[in-house]
């Protein structure tokens, strides 16, 4: 186990994170070094983004790393840009050339995420959510996942939890799927005809969805028992 001090800084950078977390995760130690990353990654009180870089605007005013997330926002990327941040129990981490809104629960936090356009990972805590996309409305509880969003097609990896996908074109066109560790990623595109189809895991890793659980201090459950592994590329 290494000390405290030696993993904050292995979390520093990207780049050193990433390697850190992958031979973590390769000698299945992500359960001995579980309370020093939720320690290493914690946000201070009131701080709402974890890492930026690039053009990042919420709300169509340039984001800086003290800007504050929250619902109702709309939050944008541009190329060569990204954003990790947290709201309430969720964390996120947007793409470039992205275009998410926050749109609130009149309970608490964020129901509803309209992914209008790029990619967009997220942990979520207790609770119903949407995700809308212009092709697919997907509801979700208690779940890890990736969408990538475009006009004519969407990729959807429900990573872990429950997922309801169904065509925004379509209502009779719809699959529920609950998972463990990444099984049922699918396409679902628009068209004149269309469908919601198996798809490859693609563009989203492991030790990206474990930062983001360490930020608002959970652990996927893949890792609690030692059963997952691996990093999808």
């Amino acid at each position: 186990m290494e000390p405290l001090h030696l993993i904050q800084k292995a979390l520093a950078s990207e780049t050193h994170r990433r390697e850190w977390l992958k031979r973590a995760i390769a000698a299945g130690a992500m359960v001995s070094v579980v309370p020093a990353l939720l320690a290493a990654s914690r946000l201070p009180a009131g701080q709402t983004i974890y890492k930026m870089s690039g053009d990042v605007r919420i709300n169509g005013i340039k984001a800086t790393p003290k800007s504050n997330v929250k619902s109702g926002d709309t939050v944008e990327t541009g190329r060569d840009s990204e954003i990790t941040f947290v709201v309430d129990t969720d964390g996120f981490r947007m793409r470039e050339n992205s275009r998410v809104e926050l749109q609130p629960t009149p309970e608490r936090g964020v129901g509803l995420l309209r992914v209008l356009t790029g990619g967009l990972l997220s942990v979520y805590g207790k609770g119903r959510k949407r995700i809308q996309t212009p092709t697919a409305t997907i509801g979700i509880r208690g779940t890890g996942t990736y969408v990538e969003a475009s006009e004519e097609r969407t990729y959807f990896c429900c990573c872990y939890g429950i997922a309801e996908m169904e065509s925004s074109l379509n209502s009779a066109l719809s699959e529920t799927v609950k998972t463990a560790y990444h099984e049922a990623p699918r396409f679902i595109s628009g068209g004149a005809a269309p469908e919601i189809i198996p798809a490859p895991v693609i563009n989203h890793g492991d030790d990206e969805l474990v930062l983001l659980e360490s930020l608002v201090g959970r652990v996927p459950p893949f890792y609690e028992d030692q059963e997952g592994g691996g990093s999808y590329g």
